[in-house]
C-alpha cells in the first residue's frame, strides 16, 4: 500500500476514535493534515503554580487547584514520504506548560518516531501525551509556569521567548502564512551571547502569524495569534539551538515547533475561568446527589459552589438563602456544607431568590458596607435612619434629612461638653466592657462617659456583687445580713427575728432549732451545713434544748 493510502486510512481511524472537537482533518496543497486537541485527566487536587513578574522586579506566585485544563494542541501535516521515510511535520502549543516543557515533549515524540519509523505514528503520539505528560512534568502533583502576559518583565522569560523566535522551525509550516519582521526586545539577543552558534548564517528574526482558522484554534484569553519562526530546515534533531564546544547536552532554548500564544489576560485567570466553565458543563450533563436533601437530581437542577465544588439542588439553596436574608445574616450566604467557607457569587444569589428579597439583600449589604466606614453614622431617629457623614474627632452630627443634631457616641440629642448618659439596663454591660477591655477600649469608654463616672459605676457594681454573694436579705425587714461563721440559725440585727440562712424561712422565737431537728422539715440536719463546726457542738445544742423543755 502506498503512502497516500496509509495516510488516508490513518486519518479515517482518528476520525472514528475522536470527536470533532478532538480531531479535525485538513488538506493543503495536496498534503493531508489535521488538528488534534489532546485533553488530560488530572489527578485529584492538581495544582498549577503561575509565576507572575511585577513591575517592582518581584515575582508573585498564584496557586490554582484545577480539575480541567485547556487541551494541548497539535497541528500537523503529513509529508508525501510519510510514513515510509519522513515523520509528520507539526507544531505544538499549550497554555499550562512552559516552552521548555513542550520542547522536551518534542524530543520525546522524535524518539517515538525513530523507534516506530515506517509505521503510522499519530495515534502512538496522542496516546503517549495523554498517558505520560503529567508524570513527565509534574513535581509533587503540581506544575510551575510563567504568566506570558507578564513575561516581558522577567529576563529569563524574555531570553527564552526570543530564542524561540530566532531558531528556525522545521518544514511543518502552515500554508498561506504571511511573514512579518519584528523589532527585537531591549535585551541582549541570543546571537550576541558568548558561544552562540546560529543554525544558518543568513538566519533572520522573523514571525509568521497563523491566519487560517485562528478563531477556531485559539484558547480563551488569547488573541488567536500564534508565533512561529520562518521554515528553514527539516531535520528534527536541529530544531534546538546547539550548545557550544560540541556539547551534546540539551539546550535550555525553545524548540522551534513550539508555538507561543500571545496573551494579554493573566494566565491564572484564563485557567481558572476554563476550569470553572468545564466543570459546570460536566455537571449539567450528569446525575448528582444533593448534599442537603439527598435526592438525586439532574445537574441542571443543581448549583455548585467554588472553589469547594460542593453540589446542592437549587430548591435547597433557595430555601437556605431566603432564610438567611430574612434573618439579616447576609454574610452567611455560601456553600451549605458544614464548616465550608466557599462564598456564593452575586449571580448565584440573584438566581435563587426573588426580586423583592434581592433588593432587601442589596440594601443590607450596602448598610453593612457603610458601617465599616468610620466617617459614616446613621441618624438615630427610627423614621429617618439616614446615613450621616461625621467629622473626625467630632461628637456632633446633624442629619441632612431631618435636621436632627445628635451625639455620635450615645446617639442621644447633642449634649455639648457633658458626658454621655446611659440607661440603667446598660450598667452591667458597661462595667463588663470596661473591666475586660484593653487600654484602647477603656480610653474610648472614658472619652464617652468620663473616667470619674465609670469608676463610680464600677465601685457600685462591685459592691452590689459582693453584697449579693456574701449576704442575704432578712425575710421580715429585707435588711442585708452577712453571715461570717456559726450555724444556719440567723438573727436579724435590725428587727431581731430568727430565720434560716439555708431556705430563708422565719423561725419560731421560742423553739428556733425545731426547724433543723424535725425530720419533716426540709432543712432537717442542716443546722451546720456549710459551717466549720464539729458534731459535738451540734449535739450540745440539742441537749440544751431538751433540758429547757424539761424545766
Amino acid at each position: 500500500m502506498d503512502n497516500r493510502a496509509l495516510q488516508e486510512d490513518e486519518l479515517l481511524v482518528l476520525e472514528s476514535i475522536y470527536n470533532s472537537d478532538e480531531f479535525n482533518r485538513t488538506e493543503h496543497s495536496n498534503l493531508l493534515g489535521g488538528r488534534l486537541h489532546i485533553y488530560h485527566e488530572l489527578p485529584k487536587d492538581f495544582k498549577i503554580i503561575v509565576k507572575r513578574y511585577l513591575q517592582s522586579s518581584n515575582i508573585d506566585y498564584r496557586e490554582l487547584i484545577v480539575s480541567k485544563v485547556p487541551p494541548l494542541e497539535v497541528n500537523f501535516t503529513l509529508p508525501l514520504r510519510y510514513p515510509s521515510e519522513s515523520p509528520p511535520d507539526y507544531t505544538i502549543s499549550c497554555l499550562w506548560l512552559t516552552p521548555k516543557m513542550l520542547s522536551e515533549l518534542c524530543l520525546k515524540l522524535d524518539e517515538l518516531w525513530h523507534e516506530n519509523k515506517g509505521s503510522e505514528i499519530l495515534f502512538i503520539w496522542v496516546d503517549f501525551i495523554k498517558e505520560n505528560i503529567i508524570q513527565l512534568f509534574s513535581v509533587d502533583n503540581s506544575v510551575t509556569i510563567d504568566d506570558l502576559s507578564t513575561a516581558h518583565l522577567g529576563e529569563s522569560s524574555l531570553i527564552n521567548t526570543l530564542s524561540c523566535l530566532q531558531i528556525a522551525s522545521s518544514s511543518n509550516s502552515i500554508n498561506n502564512e504571511s511573514t512579518v519582521n519584528v523589532k527585537p526586545p531591549l535585551v541582549t539577543p541570543i546571537s550576541e551571547k558568548p558561544g552562540f552558534q546560529p543554525a544558518s548564517k543568513d538566519l533572520e528574526l522573523q514571525i509568521q502569524p497563523q491566519i487560517a482558522d485562528a478563531s477556531k484554534n485559539s484558547e480563551p484569553g488569547s488573541k488567536g495569534l500564534e508565533l512561529q519562526s520562518q521554515p528553514q530546515i527539516a531535520d528534527a534533531s536541529s530544531n534546538l539551538n546547539p550548545q557550544t564546544n560540541g556539547d551534546s547536552e540539551k539546550s535550555d532554548l525553545c524548540d522551534s515547533r513550539v508555538l507561543i500564544k500571545n496573551v494579554d489576560t493573566p494566565i491564572h485567570i484564563i485557567l481558572n475561568e476554563y476550569n470553572t466553565r468545564k466543570v459546570q458543563e460536566e455537571l449539567m450533563k450528569s446525575q448528582v446527589m444533593c448534599n442537603s436533601c439527598f435526592d438525586e437530581k439532574l445537574g441542571a437542577e443543581c448549583t455548585q459552589f467554588t472553589p469547594c465544588f460542593h453540589v446542592f439542588c437549587k430548591e435547597c439553596v433557595s430555601c437556605y438563602f431566603e432564610t438567611q436574608i430574612k434573618e439579616n445574616r447576609i454574610f452567611s450566604l455560601g456553600c451549605l456544607e458544614t464548616k465550608c467557607e466557599s462564598p456564593a457569587s452575586q449571580a448565584q444569589i440573584k438566581e435563587h431568590i426573588d426580586e423583592v428579597l434581592f433588593e432587601k439583600y442589596d440594601k443590607l449589604l450596602l448598610e453593612a458596607s457603610l458601617v465599616v466606614l468610620t466617617d459614616i453614622v446613621y441618624c438615630p431617629r427610627k423614621f429617618c435612619n439616614y446615613p450621616v457623614t461625621r467629622e473626625p474627632n467630632e461628637k456632633l452630627a446633624i442629619c441632612p434629612e431631618c435636621k436632627y443634631p445628635f451625639c455620635v457616641l450615645c446617639k442621644m440629642t447633642y449634649h455639648g461638653i457633658e458626658k454621655c448618659k446611659f440607661a440603667s439596663g446598660e450598667k452591667r454591660a458597661l462595667v463588663l466592657a470596661y473591666q475586660n477591655g484593653d487600654a484602647k477600649q477603656r480610653e474610648e469608654l472614658e472619652l464617652r462617659y468620663g473616667h470619674r463616672q465609670l469608676q463610680a459605676l464600677l465601685f457600685d457594681e462591685l459592691s452590689t456583687q459582693w453584697i449579693s454573694s456574701n449576704s442575704k436579705n432578712c425575710p421580715n425587714c429585707s435588711s442585708p445580713i452577712e453571715k461570717n461563721d456559726g450555724c444556719n440559725k440567723m438573727t436579724c440585727t435590725k428587727c431581731g427575728i430568727f430565720f434560716c440562712w439555708v431556705c430563708g424561712t422565719c423561725l419560731s422565737q421560742d423553739r428556733p432549732y425545731d426547724h433543723f431537728s424535725n425530720r419533716t422539715s426540709k432543712c432537717f440536719n442542716l443546722l451546720f451545713e456549710g459551717a466549720n463546726v464539729v458534731d459535738e457542738e451540734f449535739d450540745a445544742l440539742l441537749e440544751e434544748e431538751e433540758f429547757d423543755e424539761q424545766f
